[in-house]
């Protein structure tokens, strides 16, 4: 009999195991980074890097872009990020993104300011 409730309570220890492990995978990492520039509403169209030229010709008067260098394992990355209104952004601030790949179609997001440089 403990045979039996040993191995239910392993196989219950072994499932939570591997279902926590694969939302785990599956969840957005935020990552750590620092605004190098902001492109505001009256930045150059001509001067604004290639994947948001699209997003801007498309009407996107509303939305904000800057620029963030974040570390990915031992390498320094750029992504272009979308925020929402945030007073006072400027380069140097530390942000929190969730990154995604503006060459693929997908913008990353500031998540939030952490401190105001």
């Amino acid at each position: 009999m403990h045979k039996f409730f040993g191995f239910v309570l392993s196989s219950l220890v072994l499932n939570s195991f591997f279902a926590s492990s694969a939302t785990a995978e599956t969840a957005t990492p935020v990552k750590a980074g620092w605004i190098v520039q902001v492109y505001g509403t009256t930045y150059p169209a001509k001067e604004l890097p290639e994947c948001l030229k699209d997003i801007s010709s498309a009407g996107s008067v509303q939305r904000h872009y800057a620029k963030v260098q974040f570390r990915y394992v031992r390498r320094m990355l750029v992504t272009l990020a979308e925020y929402e209104e945030i007073d006072g952004l400027k380069p140097g601030d530390r942000v929190e993104i969730v990154p995604a790949d503006c060459a693929a179609g997908t913008l990353s997001r500031i998540a939030k300011v952490v401190e105001h440089d």
